[in-house]
């Protein structure tokens, strides 16, 4: 989303409008697809007809397809299109030993990509996230406009760290959290529990200032997420972090004595538990 690599526009045949693609960087997530997958794909033949700006076996592995694309940066969107066409055949319409597996589409940093980008149109206003063929393949995707006939996930991950201010995102989680723990203090007491003390004035769910402009395109993707679907995950408490600490150090990889003033110690730096820091500051320590 830093502009940082060549980007074509085209029209949407489906929508009409102009959308975005990048040459270099869909043929470097088909060559990460044809290593991470090769095992699978270079089992799977081509079963469509396909238009592409070149000729192809009509028996060609996936794999072989993939890397097609992936050494050829003007041919790469046609290509990835393709492949996800093949991808996506039903078992029910593929040879026995020729059906599709279920499919992991995982982004990181989802903030990154729920907001303007730093590309540009032709008249030097800002080009939107979503108008990046990539991103709205995996936002249409990701809010159910597009199913996965096989099975699989749809995964985005967001982070605290490194995060630009998107209002209208933050909002959405917050209010997904609000809904959670509404539903959970329901739940509790339709089934007789007893109520905690984290049941007592619990916020009402957050409605969205009216004078302030929302972003409507990250609206409508986060508004087909039920409260279930989205997961708060923080860092690890201080006992969590003794035991990971302690697997470190009879593995071998911490050469220290694992007591409570190192344990808090780690655990504070670490931001509170964030495992990712924790190992940054006790298996990637030098001797």
């Amino acid at each position: 989303m830093i502009a940082h690599t060549a980007y074509v526009p085209q029209k949407d045949p489906s929508s009409g409008r102009t959308v975005y693609i990048q040459p270099d960087y869909v043929a470097h997530l088909l060559s990460t697809i044809s290593r991470a997958n090769h095992t699978v794909l270079s089992k799977l033949q081509l079963q469509l007809t396909h238009e592409l700006p070149i000729p192809v076996q009509s028996n060609m592995s996936l794999s072989r397809f993939a890397d097609l694309g992936a050494n050829d940066p003007d041919i790469a969107w046609p290509i990835f299109n393709a492949l996800w066409a093949e991808l996506t055949i039903p078992k029910t319409d593929c040879k026995p030993d020729q059906a599709r597996p279920p499919i992991l589409f995982a982004l990181d940093d989802l903030a990154h990509v729920m907001r303007d980008s730093f590309y540009r149109d032709p008249d030097f206003k800002l080009i939107h996230a979503h108008d990046l063929v990539l991103v709205d393949k995996y936002m249409r995707l990701l809010s159910g406009q597009e199913q996965l006939p096989n099975g699989g996930m749809i995964l985005a991950a967001d982070s605290a760290s490194n995060r630009p201010s998107v209002p209208t995102l933050d909002f959405a989680l917050d209010r997904s959290a609000a809904a959670m723990k509404a539903r959970e203090r329901a739940s509790r007491q339709i089934e007789g529990g007893e109520e905690n003390e984290d049941d007592a004035g619990l916020p009402e769910l957050p409605s969205w200032n009216p004078y302030k402009a929302a972003d409507e395109r990250v609206m409508k993707v986060m508004d087909t997420f039920a409260a279930e679907d989205i997961q708060r995950i923080g860092g690890m408490d201080r006992v969590e972090c003794r035991g990971i600490m302690e697997y470190y150090a009879r593995s071998g990889m911490l050469r220290q004595q694992v007591n409570d003033r190192l344990v808090g110690e780690k655990w504070t730096i670490a931001g509170g538990g964030i495992v990712g820091e924790v190992e940054r500051g006790t298996v990637m320590m030098r001797f």
